[in-house]
């Protein structure tokens, strides 16, 4: 994994991982591996409601043999979002495992109500 690295990401970077453009203005970094595949991508979401924050990881990349950058690659869009000092959210994928304990680890807290339990806010900053 020496070769491994977190790199900003661009618009070419956002449509391969995603197949399609970012809806809104976005900020992002790619995690990739020692062959520069991305591994995951990761970023801020400035939409007109709020910074929404995002990390997603490719589908045949299992998050745990590469534990350590992507959490490296989570703590530095937090770190960027943070700096905006603008409210934080995230939307929860219930089908990957793991993504409430992530969203925890790093602060945020369900909002309340059924038709919100997917959206997260991070409360600490």
């Amino acid at each position: 994994m020496s070769g491994s690295r977190i790199r900003p990401a661009g618009t070419a970077d956002f449509e391969a991982f995603y197949r399609r453009p970012p809806r809104w203005r976005v900020k992002a970094v790619v995690a990739e591996d020692d062959a520069g595949e991305a591994l995951g991508i990761g970023g801020m979401e400035f939409q007109p409601t709020g910074l929404c924050v995002f990390m997603d990881v490719a589908r045949d990349v299992e998050p745990a043999a590469h534990k350590r950058l992507l959490l490296r690659a989570a703590r530095r869009v937090l770190s960027a979002a943070a700096a905006t000092r603008r409210p934080i959210f995230a939307i929860r994928d219930p089908d990957v495992p793991g993504s409430e304990t992530f969203l925890t680890h790093f602060g945020f807290a369900p909002l309340s109500g059924p038709h919100d339990q997917e959206v997260w806010r991070k409360c600490k900053q």
